[in-house]
């Protein structure tokens, strides 16, 4: 005969001493019952005392078995046999006692068998059935060999026994299915766990800080960000209002609006500043709230505006391509032609000058939304910036001492791109040009670091200095505190700083005038064997 168990060794073994402890139960049921003189009536096979024997072996034998299942010694199926062999060989001789079947014990019997088989399972149950029935049926037949003055009832016995197979067929399937479920709630309490513990360490690496407060506004989950930025301690976490009042208020104000909707505020915790948002997560009082740096949201949003002015930039750039190219042939033409006075013909050169220029700014902007890198050349800044300033000073219609130029030693060098360093040194200029009262009005200083060796190039004008709220946007695309400004100077600027793996910065600000630094960190490989020269730009 095969055997197959369902596994399930913490609920089977906790089933299985409820079971035994019924046992104990019902033999001291019995025993009380024979104190009081409640014997079965009549009891025309045995004296009372051998009622009194049997209910004493069964309450001695019975607790040994419950021992043993608290103790989980053995295996299931070897505690749950033994348990049934009990109940049919003393319940059967109780059986016997009383006259056969119609007394009453047939039916523990029954409740033995059924309950075993579910705890047990498997196609031994129809062995505890078999058992059962075959003592139910010897009892029976004993009665009716014997001669004793018992009538047998053979009909009861056999339906009995019939029914004994039923039930255990049936609770044999019932313990599968419960088998099944436990498995299956076990497999998923497992899966839970393991994604309780996946969230939690997610949660724990997170740079954002996550923080869960009770109704009585202690913390009730934090990660390692939230406790360090609120110095809060893992071991005796303290009650919000005592680590962050404003956290608290902010909460407090969150409470008067409906669970899931947020709140965002901007929040100074210890020395630095947090966008907080805060959320109301149920109608108890429980409320989350994530922390994270401001400076990090501001470079996020940074970010979003540079990829949307990439996509942005490349379509004015590419529809700008050709009107210019229009106007830069047609100032080339009639500054060719004969008929047209000195005076005009100067002006049309500055057009085309100009159209060219600007030709160079759109093909830069489109290398900059494409992520193109730039094409590096040797520059000596002596005479490279003093080509920059007579252009600059002649487009602008200067003095010449309205720009001065510094260069330290005199052969200093650097290696960028000319076209996108141009356009740097012009938006900057332009800048300085803006703000300037004074003369020198402009003054480009370029040196090298004393710490580093690297040279620096600085713009330098003599206005009224960078507003302080303003200091930080200043690289921010679209940012201006010009009504008609477009805000992607500086922008535009630094963009191509970075592509030439130089920095921009504001080196220097106060109400006598700024200064922005060009840091040359680090030299560039020179795509081809070429040295600036003296050129028209």
């Amino acid at each position: 005969m095969t055997h197959t168990t369902q596994a399930r060794p913490g609920s089977g073994w906790q089933a299985l001493l409820y079971f035994n402890s019924y046992r104990v139960v019902l033999a001291v049921l019995l025993l009380t019952l024979l104190v009081y003189g409640w014997t079965p009536q009549p009891v025309p096979l045995a004296s009372p005392q051998h009622f009194m024997a049997l209910a004493l072996l069964y309450l001695v034998s019975a607790l040994p078995i419950v021992l043993v299942s608290y103790r989980r010694l053995g295996t299931l199926l070897l505690q749950g046999s033994m348990g049934v062999m009990l109940d049919v060989l003393l319940l059967g001789l109780l059986n016997y006692y009383s006259g056969g079947v119609g007394s009453g014990f047939e039916v523990l019997m029954l409740v033995s068998v059924a309950g075993h088989s579910i705890l047990v399972g498997g196609n031994i149950v129809l062995f505890f059935a078999a058992t059962a029935s075959l003592t139910v049926l010897g009892v029976e037949a004993y009665l009716y060999l014997a001669h004793l003055p018992v009538l047998a009832n053979f009909s009861f016995a056999g339906f009995f026994s019939l029914g004994l197979f039923v039930i255990a067929y049936g609770c044999k399937h019932l313990a599968a299915r419960f088998a099944h479920s436990e498995t299956l709630a076990q497999h998923r309490a497992r899966e839970l766990q393991a994604l309780a513990q996946l969230n939690e360490q997610i949660v724990g690496m997170m740079q954002v800080g996550i923080v869960v407060i009770d109704s009585a506004g202690q913390m009730e989950l934090a990660n390692t960000t939230a406790r360090r930025i609120l110095d809060a301690p893992a071991d005796h976490p303290l009650p919000l209002p005592t680590l962050a009042p404003q956290l608290a208020e902010l909460l407090h104000r969150v409470a008067l609006h409906p669970p899931g909707v947020p709140s965002i505020d901007h929040l100074q915790l210890g020395e630095r500043e947090y966008q907080v948002t805060a959320i109301q997560l149920d109608a108890v009082g429980r409320g989350l709230l994530v922390l994270e740096e401001s400076a990090t949201v501001r470079a996020r949003a940074l970010q979003l505006k540079k990829a949307a002015l990439s996509r942005l930039a490349a379509g004015i750039s590419h529809e700008l391509r050709n009107p210019l190219a229009a106007i830069t042939q047609a100032a080339q033409l009639l500054e060719e032609s004969e008929h047209i006075p000195d005076r005009a013909r100067q002006l049309t050169g500055v057009i085309r000058r100009q159209g060219q220029r600007m030709n160079r700014i759109v093909e830069n902007v489109l290398q900059l939304s494409r992520s193109r890198q730039s094409r590096p050349e040797t520059l000596p800044l002596q005479t490279w910036l003093h080509t920059f300033r007579q252009e600059f000073v002649g487009i602008h219609h200067l003095h010449d001492d309205a720009i001065k130029v510094s260069v330290q030693p005199e052969t200093l060098t650097i290696s960028a791109d000319p076209t996108q360093l141009h356009q740097v040194l012009w938006n900057l200029g332009e800048n300085a040009l803006r703000y300037s009262t004074r003369n020198p009005r402009i003054h480009l200083r370029a040196d090298q670091d004393a710490a580093t060796g690297f040279p620096y190039m600085d713009v330098i004008d003599r206005g009224t200095g960078i507003a302080q709220a303003s200091v930080q946007r200043l690289f921010e695309p679209f940012f201006t505190t010009e009504a008609e400004g477009s805000g992607l100077g500086l922008y535009l600027a630094n963009e191509l700083c970075e592509s030439n793996h130089a920095m921009l910065s504001l080196q220097h600000n106060s109400p006598h005038g700024c200064c922005f630094r060009i840091h040359f960190t680090m030299p560039l490989p020179i795509t081809a064997e070429k040295t600036y020269a003296h050129t028209d730009h």
